[in-house]
């Protein structure tokens, strides 16, 4: 018999080594997603090809609807070689891992090993948070960043050591210059909890170390480019973000309430241990939960919203879940039942992500996975008869990942056909004569001047071409003389 610091030793790898496959396999199984992902890599790749790591450009002009975190992180990938799909790609997925590796050790160290495990269980098999790992958008590198901010407050909460609000002040400097305001808007439940010690909070080496890592590049850009620079990023794109329609992505306030089970997916039963008293008598929690909440209301509250909002709750949600599942006895054992019962919806996912991210039910996708109907249905089984709440948590992340595996390998290449220009850019690649393009939309657009290298023109501003694209049926087509 291992002794058990071993055995925690041996998971630990184990775990690690199956993050690995299950963040960095598929990343180029389809091509680049939506019209945000294509462009944000667009402008890591000039970066890169520039130096110019200072004013964003996209196709030769100023792009500042984002701070350059996510820009810089692309360029990282470019110089180090990458291809088109994994430069933009990989050194997300790297920072979500390392995240996740230091998100459990420090929950370890403020709540103790299992509470940890089951932790860093959750946050990684999250469906929000795995699928925003997989693709180039700002999302991931703020909501890491502000995570970290959380997880160094901790210990200050519980011990007074406001040391450690220098980590979280550079934490926090970095999720700014990942979408700048909106990480310091959600830090303000840290003014409540921590009002006893609220000098801690303006020292002046954490206001310092904060101002140092967020303002110079805010200052080196508004130099360069002018108060184009500040209108843009600050009144535009945070500000009227609150109160505009002019951004045109107007939803009801109730926008996020029904896809909260979607967030946490397959762990969405587990949310129901948030309602145990017995979890709020540590301040730490309360801290945690409140923050959660606070993203929550705060986002709902905006006129604009996007899905992935949400992101940042899912860190300390994940914390207090298992805190929560380390001490539920019967009621955690019911949860985990019926996360693995959930887990039944995979198989219906991998026939139907076609049609949702293409916004299309009609497009080709695969036939019902038997091989990942039975994988569950077995692993739904071995839950509801092991007690070992352990090991019933490993089988249902362990359900989870192949269900994400599975998507990857089956599902993906027909997401790239459906929903990614890549075909139509290979397609393309053959033909000599000069392109342009016809009605269509900006998603499309986006992606073919990523893969093209160059924006194509609109047909009615060079008439004299006569090979064209257009949009018709939800596809994009070729019509040459």
């Amino acid at each position: 018999m291992l002794p058990t610091a071993t055995r925690w030793r041996l998971l630990a790898i184990a775990g690690g080594l199956a993050l690995l496959v299950l963040y960095l396999y598929g990343l180029d199984r389809m091509g680049l997603y939506s019209a945000d992902e294509p462009r944000y890599a667009s402008i890591g790749r000039e970066m890169a090809r520039s130096g110019d790591f200072i004013t964003p450009r996209l196709w030769g002009a100023g792009w500042f609807e984002k701070p350059p975190l996510l820009y810089w992180m692309v360029a990282a990938g470019f110089r180090a070689g990458l291809s088109i799909h994994l430069a933009p790609r990989v050194p997300v997925a790297l920072l979500s891992l390392g995240f996740i590796a230091f998100f459990c050790w420090m929950v370890r160290r403020e709540f103790g090993a299992i509470a940890a495990a089951y932790s860093t269980v959750i946050l990684a098999t999250a469906c929000w948070w795995i699928a925003l790992s997989q693709v180039a958008v700002t999302d991931i590198p703020m909501s890491t960043m502000f995570g970290l901010a959380l997880l160094f407050t901790l210990p200050w909460l519980r011990s007074g050591d406001w040391r450690w609000l220098n980590a979280a002040a550079v934490a926090l400097g970095v999720a700014f210059l990942g979408k700048s305001g909106p990480p310091l808007i959600l830090s303000l439940p840290v003014l409540w909890f921590g009002r006893e010690r609220w000098r801690d909070l303006f020292r002046p080496t954490p206001v310092l170390l904060f101002l140092l890592i967020a303002v110079p590049w805010h200052v080196a850009c508004y130099l360069l480019n002018g108060p184009i620079f500040l209108k843009t990023l600050f009144l535009q794109q945070q500000l009227e973000r609150l109160y505009s329609p002019t951004l045109q992505h107007v939803q009801q306030w109730w926008f996020y309430i029904p896809l909260l089970p979607a967030v946490f997916f397959p762990w969405t039963p587990v949310l129901a241990l948030l309602f145990r008293r017995d979890l709020y008598s540590d301040r730490r929690l309360r801290f945690l939960m409140a923050t959660a909440v606070w993203v929550f209301v705060f986002f709902s509250a905006s006129l604009n919203k996007l899905p992935f909002y949400l992101l940042p709750m899912v860190p300390p949600v994940a914390i207090v879940l298992g805190v929560a599942l380390e001490r539920a006895q019967l009621a955690g054992r019911v949860v985990l039942i019926l996360s693995a019962l959930a887990c039944c919806a995979f198989p219906e996912l991998v026939t139907r992500l076609p049609g949702i991210m293409s916004r299309n039910p009609q497009v080709a996708a695969p036939e019902l996975p038997i091989g990942l109907v039975v994988i569950v249905i077995v692993g739904l089984g071995a839950v509801c008869f092991i007690r070992d709440r352990t090991a019933s948590i490993a089988i249902v992340a362990m359900l989870a990942a192949t269900g994400y595996l599975w998507t990857k390998a089956e599902t993906f290449p027909f997401v790239d056909r459906a929903a990614t220009s890549r075909p139509v850019w290979q397609k393309i690649q053959s033909i000599q004569e000069p392109l342009c393009v016809k009605e269509l939309p900006r998603d499309w657009r986006y992606g073919l001047n990523y893969y093209t290298e160059r924006p194509l023109p609109d047909c009615w501003q060079d008439p004299s071409i006569h090979t064209f694209l257009y949009f018709q049926n939800r596809q994009v087509l070729l019509a040459q003389p």
